[in-house]
C-alpha cells in the first residue's frame, strides 16, 4: 500500500476546505489524504508538524497505519 508513499507534512491554520488541500494535493502530483491530526493550540501543531519532518519513512508509515490501516483517503472527512 505504501509503495509510492509520499509524506507531505504542513500545518493549516483554519477549518480545511475545498481550496486548501485540493491544491496542495494537486501541486504534490499527490492522490490521497490518508493521515491528519487536529489541534485547538497553533503552536502544538506547528512543534507537531516540525517533530514527523524529521522522522524516518518508515516511522510515517507506521503513523499512518496505526490509524488508517487501509490507507483509506481521507479528504472527505476534513471537508464536510
Amino acid at each position: 500500500m505504501c509503495s509510492s508513499f509520499l509524506a507531505f507534512v504542513a500545518f493549516s491554520n483554519g477549518k480545511p476546505d475545498s481550496t486548501f488541500p485540493e491544491s496542495a494535493l494537486n501541486a504534490m502530483g499527490l492522490k490521497q489524504l490518508v493521515h491528519f491530526e487536529k489541534y485547538d493550540a497553533p503552536d502544538l501543531a506547528i512543534q507537531r508538524e516540525k517533530n514527523i519532518k524529521h522522522w524516518s519513512r518508515a516511522w510515517k508509515i507506521e503513523l499512518v497505519e496505526s490509524s488508517n490501516p487501509r490507507w483509506r483517503d481521507l479528504y472527505t472527512d476534513i471537508t464536510r
